[in-house]
Order: structure tokens, then C-alpha cells, then sequence
């Protein structure tokens, strides 16, 4: 009963954070701010929790929230992210390698630990994965912790500022497409994708597929709704799911994480800075390759995780639907080709 109170005083503080964002116009403000106010509640006060089984059904929202944009056309123009997709993967391994070196240079950190501390991959799975490598899996896990902190707080913005008038124009089109919106669109049909889509992830999750909670439920209601049986996703949901991404993020700096700050601060700003430099330059490097928009790939560059960078793209008014077909790309590589990559250099390097 005292966890459930401590929820409704994480969630309350969430949605006051959501709502303070929002009406200052702050770029991604529901999710970022919401962050915010539950970091500060958390590593100030100690007085945040958040079910860990809501993460599943945050994550199954996220992947309804993208399906519900893959009609027929979507799915046509998917071809176009081919090679861009490699592209990103190869250019996000320079991106780990640059950052490793960086980290080794200007901190007593070893090179095992820096790749996987910089490595752009999910804060478990690189976790995990550094122990079994020998490297300090405490220092790879907050690493990763403030890299994905510093996304959500610096690249809306980041992002927005560059893209001003583009992501205008993207808002604009989404406008008047909703009102040439003939194709009537049953909430029922939302209820069943709901269930297709719950039934999909967890399948996923049984077979222990990398991300499996968003990836089923995104290719279910991706299916479903590319057949031809679009549905609507309400915005109060939409803002319910940011809210709560927002508190589940903030419930990631901890206490700890603050104490190692002055320890690890050197190797943080150089992740940070090495992310916000490739995600500008690599996505510069994709638009030129495939035409699609900088602001798509921009986000489509930036390594968050895939619900996160998701729910960041519809709130921008970016190319959801290519932005998350390109994470989800980005995120099995990470856990497929990293660690044998740097094992070989490892090997190379005699370590």
C-alpha cells in the first residue's frame, strides 16, 4: 500500500510536470518535463516509484501509437529506409568507437568499459552484456543512464531549433490531411487492436525477443491497420503515455547516480557530446543519402530508446513510422554486432 502511494505521488508530479511543459511551449515538454519534476522527486526525496509492469504496457501503447500510422502508403515508402538504415548502423559504430577513445583519453576508465559504456544500445542489454566482457558493468549502467537523461533533455530542443521551419510545414500537412480525413475511424476498431496488440507483445516477451513488448504490439497494430482497418488514437491517450514515459525515465536518476557524478562526469560529457554531434552529423549524412526529411532523420540518428524516440517524433511532427522502423533496426543491431565487434578488438588491441 505505501508503493501505491508513493505511485500517485509519482504520477501526480508527472502530470503537473506534463502540464507545465505544455503550456510553455517547451519542445517535447509533456515527456521532458514530466521527466524532470520525477528526477527531482526521486534523487532529492527518494519518493518516486513506478510499477515496473507498466513498462510493458507503456511500451504496447507506443507500438499502437505507430501503427495506427502505417497505412498502405507508409508501408510503400519503407523500401526508401534500406540503406539508410545501414548506413546509421555503421555510422553509430564510428560513433562508439569515437567516444571510446575520447572517454580513455581524458579518464582512467578502460577501453572494455568505455565501448560498452558509449555503446548506443539499451541500458540493460549493454549492462549485462559489459559484465561477461570485464568491464565495470556499475560504471557502463550510469553512463548509460545520463546518456539517455541528456537525449530527452537536449535534443527536442536541439532538433526543433534546427529543423524550425520544416517540422512547421510537416505540422501544417498533418493538419490538412486530418481534415480531408474522410475513412471513419471506430473507437471499437481501437479495442480490438488493443487486444491484438497486448496478445502480440506478449508472445514477443515469452520468446525473449530484444524490445519484444513494443515490437509486438507495433508490428500487430502495424498490420492491422495497413489492411486497411485504420483506428484512432485519442490524444488524452497520447498524453497519458507521455506523461507516464516521462516518469518511468525520471525514475532513472537515482541517488547514486548523482554520487557518481564527480567520478564519471569526464566520460558522460564525452558520450553527450559525441551523441549530439553525430546525431546532427549522421543524420545530415542519411537525408542526403534517402531524401527524407532532416528532422526524420535527425531523430531516426539520435540512439534513445524506441518508445521514447517514438512518442518524441509524434510530439516534433517528424516520420514516425521511419523513425521507429529505424530504431528498431538500430536497436538489434547494437545487441547483435557490438559485442562481438569489440571483441575482436579487444583481441586486436591484446586486452
Amino acid at each position: 500500500m505505501e508503493n501505491f502511494g508513493l505511485f500517485l505521488l509519482t504520477m501526480t508530479m508527472a502530470s503537473i510536470g506534463g502540464y507545465v511543459g505544455k503550456k510553455l511551449r517547451i519542445p517535447a515538454g509533456v515527456m521532458v518535463v514530466s521527466m524532470l519534476f520525477v528526477a527531482i522527486l526521486n534523487a532529492g526525496f527518494g519518493k518516486a516509484y513506478f510499477y515496473d509492469v507498466l513498462k510493458n504496457v507503456i511500451q504496447i501503447l507506443a507500438g499502437i501509437l505507430v501503427g495506427s500510422k502505417l497505412d498502405k502508403k507508409a508501408v510503400a515508402e519503407l523500401e526508401k529506409i534500406i540503406v539508410p538504415t545501414l548506413v546509421l548502423v555503421l555510422c553509430m559504430m564510428v560513433l562508439n568507437v569515437c567516444a571510446s577513445l575520447l572517454i580513455i583519453t581524458f579518464s582512467p576508465l578502460d577501453l572494455t568499459t568505455a565501448m560498452f559504456a558509449s555503446a548506443p544500445g539499451g541500458l540493460t542489454d549493454m549492462t549485462i552484456m559489459s559484465a561477461d566482457f570485464g568491464a565495470n558493468s556499475a560504471y557502463v549502467a550510469i553512463i548509460q543512464v545520463c546518456r539517455q537523461l541528456a537525449i530527452f533533455l537536449f535534443m527536442p530542443t536541439i532538433i526543433k531549433t534546427v529543423n524550425k521551419k520544416q517540422l512547421e510545414e510537416n505540422r501544417l500537412k498533418k493538419i490538412e490531411a486530418a481534415r480531408q480525413e474522410t475513412e471513419e475511424k471506430p473507437i471499437e476498431r481501437l479495442v480490438i487492436v488493443a487486444v491484438v496488440a497486448t496478445i502480440s507483445s506478449l508472445v514477443c516477451i515469452w520468446l525473449d525477443v530484444n524490445g519484444g513488448a513494443i515490437i509486438g504490439s507495433m508490428v500487430a497494430s502495424g498490420v492491422y491497420c495497413a489492411t486497411g482497418h485504420s483506428y484512432p488514437f485519442p490524444k488524452i491517450l497520447r498524453n497519458v503515455l507521455q506523461v507516464s514515459t516521462g516518469a518511468f525515465t525520471g525514475l532513472k536518476l537515482t541517488r547514486e547516480v548523482i554520487r557518481m557524478l564527480p567520478v564519471l562526469g569526464v566520460p558522460i560529457l564525452c558520450v553527450m557530446c559525441c551523441i549530439v554531434i553525430f546525431a546532427v552529423g549522421i543524420g545530415l549524412i542519411v537525408q542526403k543519402i534517402s531524401g527524407i526529411d532532416r528532422a526524420t532523420c535527425m531523430l531516426a540518428s539520435t540512439p534513445g530508446g524506441l518508445s521514447e524516440m517514438s512518442l518524441l517524433s509524434e510530439d516534433l511532427g517528424a516520420d514516425t513510422v521511419k523513425i521507429a522502423s529505424m530504431q528498431t533496426v538500430r536497436m538489434f543491431s547494437v545487441v547483435l554486432f557490438f559485442p562481438p565487434i569489440i571483441s575482436v578488438i579487444m583481441q586486436i588491441l591484446g586486452l
